[in-house]
């Protein structure tokens, strides 16, 4: 029996790294710790998770949204009388990259994993633990903003390069779908707000208050993607 790693502190929890999908949306890799706890309204015993160190993916392999470096927090609610279990999650302080998509590029940390179907706002839930310990570090759970609506997407503020020919900031949300004709995974792009600067020389325009609609098509192999966008 190896007790090395454990430390001095009084802990009861699960902990390591692994990978967590979210069916048909994102995938999630980093050091987890679990934890449960008796949820006060229904005297069930419910689950708190944290990570850090998420690598969050959202896309296919060969075309992507990745968030590297982002902590993870995530609460699963025990179903009543033997109904299905409800959960939120955010992740989010990484750094946004997209991967494989020829033309379009960002670069920021500014999009956030949210994820929502209990019916409440997570922040209200009573006796989730305030910090979680993970194999990588004790992590804080913090679910304000997401608010209590039915929420699966990543969204946040970034500026999107298109081709050096003009750049696009704005609140940005992100989707993956199943396409009904290849049967492959596409990523859907809405964003409002947006400010587009294009600037040639010492010329520059701007469009201030536009929204944008974007839709990406994964290649077969990488830097094979293709896209349509609008903005208006």
């Amino acid at each position: 029996v190896d007790f090395s790693g454990l430390g001095a502190t009084n802990i009861k929890d699960i902990e390591g790294d692994l990978t967590l999908t979210i069916d048909g949306f994102v995938s999630l890799h980093g050091s987890f710790g679990f934890q449960s706890f008796k949820d006060d309204a229904t005297g069930a015993t419910d689950i708190a998770i944290g990570a850090t160190g998420i690598t969050a993916t959202l896309g296919t392999a060969n075309a992507h949204l990745q968030i590297d470096g982002a902590s993870l927090g995530l609460v699963i609610i025990s179903g009543v009388n033997g109904g299905p279990s409800h959960y939120a999650l955010v992740a989010n302080g990484g750094t946004d990259t997209l991967v494989g998509i020829p033309g379009l590029s960002f670069v920021g940390n500014g999009l956030s994993v949210k994820v929502n179907n209990l019916g409440v706002d997570p922040a209200g839930v009573p006796a989730i633990p305030t910090t979680i310990h993970s194999s990588g570090g004790d992590v804080t759970m913090d679910f304000s903003g997401i608010g209590a609506g039915a929420v699966t997407e990543v969204e946040g503020t970034i500026t999107l390069s298109i081709l050096n020919f003009v750049s696009l900031h704005g609140s940005f949300a992100f989707k993956s779908f199943t396409d009904l004709v290849s049967g492959k995974t596409d990523i859907a792009v809405a964003a409002t707000g947006i400010d587009a600067t294009l600037a040639v020389g010492g010329v520059s325009l701007n469009i201030s208050g536009a929204s944008l609609g974007l839709v990406i098509l994964p290649g077969a192999t990488a830097n094979t993607s293709t896209y349509a966008l609008v903005a208006n």
